[in-house]
């Protein structure tokens, strides 16, 4: 007598099953930490234009501290967090660092009535760098802190 039981799934249809799923997660999570690394870098790049949009505000509102003579100006972070134009990055694991040479500045240069910004910021997840954009110009300028 054959009593087969037709309400359930073989050992065979179950391995098939959860081999055919752990394949298809292989190829699909490469993709998925590309993304994810793609999203925290323009998470990053619109933090950077926080920054910079800050600044702004900083120097139309500040024009007339515009120091004498200088054709140029370095805005330190702490400035513009002290004046609530821009708040800190609060991203889980994401560091911005604010020390030594990765300090987070905009250097404003003045050409007339133009002016040009430029913004240097570096962040890191588990020491892998996301971002890191430093200030490109080497002149000279002074600096507006605290």
């Amino acid at each position: 007598m054959n009593n087969k039981n037709s309400n359930g799934f073989t050992l065979i249809e179950l391995i098939v099953t959860i081999t055919i799923m752990g394949i298809i997660g292989l190829m699909v999570y490469p993709n998925l930490t590309s993304v994810i690394r793609e999203n925290e870098e323009k998470k990053l790049e619109t933090y950077k234009d926080s920054i910079e949009n800050a600044a702004k505000i900083y120097v139309r509102d500040y024009e007339e501290d515009w120091p004498q003579g200088e054709d140029c100006i370095i805005i330190e972070y702490e400035r513009l967090k002290n004046l609530k134009l821009v708040k800190d990055y609060n991203e889980k694991g994401v560091i911005c660092e604010n020390y030594g040479k990765h300090k987070i500045e905009v250097k404003v240069i003045k050409e007339g009535n133009k002016y040009t910004y430029e913004t240097s910021l570096t962040c890191k997840k588990n020491s892998r760098t996301i971002i890191d954009s430093n200030i490109e110009s080497n002149k000279l300028c002074g600096t507006i802190t605290e």
